[in-house]
């Protein structure tokens, strides 16, 4: 056993340590400077990301820059062109796209594509590092006010951070919260006036305007009880239902602080149901349906039970129900459902088969004069899918495009070619924006139309006479504030590394996440630079 367990923590120091990130094709016109990023994102496979950097304010002040690679070009402007959509959300409110991948978490509007950092999350044009391995999930709130973010302060546990997306207000919210890269570190009530997260066992809510009238209350008044984000849901009209034990509550907005404060004295909320098996909130889920009435209780992550949600422990024999269920086997796990008002339930499980990742859906129908069974439909190969603001359309993204079906019969309305679709966000009831491997799409449900909003990655690049094109699923692109369908069929220029003020060349990193860095050369006089400081390797101070 210790020689096993010795084995696999030297494979993942191994694979920590391993270089994920490599700087390529570099580009120089004038003081104009175009450079790619490979990096490495388990899940996704490798992609490139498009930098340009402007020179043209440093070029008196390398001279004194030391000696090669001793110190940093900080007076350069880094700007980044493509966004891989690692992470995906739309902000209704803003009506934009926030994008997060391991270069940082940027916004843009759906009409221009042009993308800009979010100021409270630092990026690497910023200066910050390259992240690796999977990223840790940010999460905003729905008027996309606020970010909440896991900063990782150990290899097991981080600080939980509010921060403001104007960049001004920045506070920790809790300190030793477990991480996690597939669960959102916090959930935000639709109206954004509230957000619940877990630490050590205990769910705590957090008021936004407590927080921006400065009274706050001390996190152990703010426990609502024990379990994890898996006890949670929000309703639509932001109450917030909490499952614990086998008890099922709904909790209102205005009862946080009463609850909270009488915790053990008085039972705060309103008891909407009780589960006939005691809830694990570390391997269990439960999904509240519109109506508030019904449940799908998740056990163990592959069964599902459906459930009317009544406080009585009795009942008369009139109402004795078969409920249907569905088991799923054991390689099998549920990973999204979607329910909407007409009472539509529509499940997507994903599997490992011979190696290879598959999928099921399956549909439930509360309405159905025929009785309740759950069915298996015949689509297959999918895995995502998305509803519509409306609750009639859902889409299901699959390596080969988009296929888009009714809600209600599930007859197809749309099939749309797609390059690898990774996520997908409804802008409204006819628009979907699709977030592939190469592009970042707006299709129109209706009339079948293509937009292309920005560029998730370039294949190739060239800088001539100052026009930034891109190369992206065989078409090219021109760069101007935005990503734009351009006149030529292919890429013009070749590339070059050296201009009459500067020299650029990469040079090679012994150790670290970067395999190299880009280095700056002034052709008059004495002076190299990196372009961008290579990341800090940090180490846990010695016993």
């Amino acid at each position: 056993m210790r020689r096993t367990t010795f084995i696999g923590i030297l494979i993942l120091l191994s694979a920590a340590s391993f270089a994920q990130v490599s700087f390529v094709d570099l580009d120089l016109e004038q003081t104009q400077l175009l450079f790619a990023a490979e990096a490495e994102a388990p899940g996704f496979g490798s992609y490139r990301t498009l930098f340009a950097a402007d020179l043209s304010t440093v070029g008196d002040r390398i001279q004194n820059a030391g000696v090669a690679g001793g110190d940093v070009l900080n007076e350069a402007e880094l700007t980044q062109l493509t966004f891989f959509p690692e992470i995906l959300t739309y902000l209704p409110s803003l009506e934009e796209v926030q994008i997060q991948n391991r270069f940082g978490v940027f916004r843009g509007s759906v009409r221009n594509g042009n993308f800009a950092p979010v100021p409270g999350f630092e990026s690497f044009v910023d200066g910050a590092s390259v992240q690796n391995g999977r990223i840790l999930p940010v999460t905003a709130s729905p008027d996309g006010n606020y970010l909440v973010i896991l900063e990782p302060s150990s290899a097991a546990y981080g600080d939980l951070v509010l921060q403001r997306t104007d960049g001004s207000d920045r506070t920790v919210v809790a300190s030793d919260v477990e991480l996690s890269t597939q669960i959102l570190p916090a959930r935000w009530a639709p109206d954004s006036q509230f957000f619940v997260y877990s630490r050590g066992g205990s769910i705590y809510y957090y008021s936004i305007s407590q927080f921006e009238r400065g009274r706050l209350l001390g996190e152990s008044f703010r426990e609502l009880g024990a379990g994890t984000l898996a006890s949670v849901r929000w309703s639509q009209q932001s109450s917030l239902y909490y499952v614990s034990g086998s008890l099922v509550y709904e909790i209102l907005g205005p009862e946080f602080f009463t609850r909270s404060l009488y915790s053990g004295l008085l039972q705060i909320g309103t008891i909407i149901g009780k589960l006939p098996f005691p809830f694990d909130p570390n391997f269990d889920g439960f999904t509240i349906g519109p109506d508030g009435e019904t449940a799908l209780l998740n056990k163990g992550g592959r069964n599902l039970f459906l459930l009317y949600l009544n406080p009585d422990d009795f009942s008369d024999a009139s109402q004795i129900l078969g409920l249907p269920s569905l088991f799923l086997p054991r390689n099998t796990r549920i990973q999204q459902i979607l329910w909407s008002e007409l009472g539509q339930v529509t499940i997507l499980a994903g599997s490992i088969a011979q190696g290879e990742s598959a999928s099921s859906i399956f549909r439930l129908d509360l309405r159905g004069r025929n009785g309740l069974e759950f069915e298996r439909m015949a689509d297959e190969a999918v895995h995502e899918i998305q509803m519509s603001p409306d609750d009639s359309r859902i889409a299901l993204l699959s390596r080969s495009g988009v296929v888009v079906r009714n809600a209600t019969n599930w007859s197809r309305v749309r099939t749309m070619d797609a390059d690898d679709p990774i996520h997908a966000v409804w802008l409204d009831s006819d628009r979907l924006l699709v977030g592939t491997r190469t592009t970042i799409d707006v299709l129109a449900v209706d009339s079948g139309e293509r937009t292309v909003v920005s560029l998730a990655q370039a294949s190739d690049h060239d800088l001539t006479e100052g026009v930034v094109r891109g190369l992206a699923g065989g078409n090219v692109y021109d760069y101007s504030d935005g990503w734009s369908p351009s006149s030529s069929s292919e890429l013009e220029g070749a590339k070059t590394i050296a201009a009459p003020r500067f020299r650029v060349f990469l040079e090679s990193l012994s150790s670290g996440s970067y395999r190299n860095v880009v280095m700056v050369r002034r052709v008059q006089g004495v002076g190299t630079s990196r372009l961008f400081p290579p990341p800090e390797q940090e180490y846990e101070t010695f016993p």
